[in-house]
């Protein structure tokens, strides 16, 4: 394990973002950045690398609840919770955007109307209802 201070400049996800802009950062980094710091025994891009080899994307990564990052690879529970926030950031974005552009969603098929609510209700501990009228 190296430590983060003995990385290059190059090399560390901040600074490559100031240089390069944010886009030209990988997954792990994104997520290095919104991590701030490792755990116990590994820097903060070895625990992102971590991440990212179990759970294979951002997406599966933010999808999950707080005990099941909080449980592995020594992510606390305020680490777990401001990744899981960026999943309901991206929800109301998405909102917002709907409404600013006065766009009328259409669901035509199960496949819309899964694709409709699964940002809002994937991880929801208690059993919802929804009726959709066709």
């Amino acid at each position: 394990m190296s430590t983060f201070k003995d990385l290059p400049s190059t090399l560390k996800p901040r600074e490559k973002a100031l240089i390069h802009g944010i886009s030209s950062l990988s997954d792990v980094e994104l997520l290095a950045i919104l991590l701030k710091t490792g755990s116990k025994g590994q820097n903060v891009l070895e625990l992102s690398s971590q991440l990212f080899y179990k759970y294979k994307s951002l997406s599966n990564i933010i999808n999950l609840s707080i005990n099941e990052l909080s449980t592995n690879l020594g992510i606390n529970k305020i680490k777990a919770l401001e990744i899981i926030t960026i999943k309901e950031i991206l929800v109301r974005i998405s909102k917002q955007m709907q409404i600013k552009n006065n766009q009328v969603i259409k669901l035509q098929s199960a496949k819309d109307v899964y694709n409709y609510i699964s940002l809002s209700y994937d991880n929801v501990l208690q059993e919802k209802m929804m009726v959709f009228y066709l």
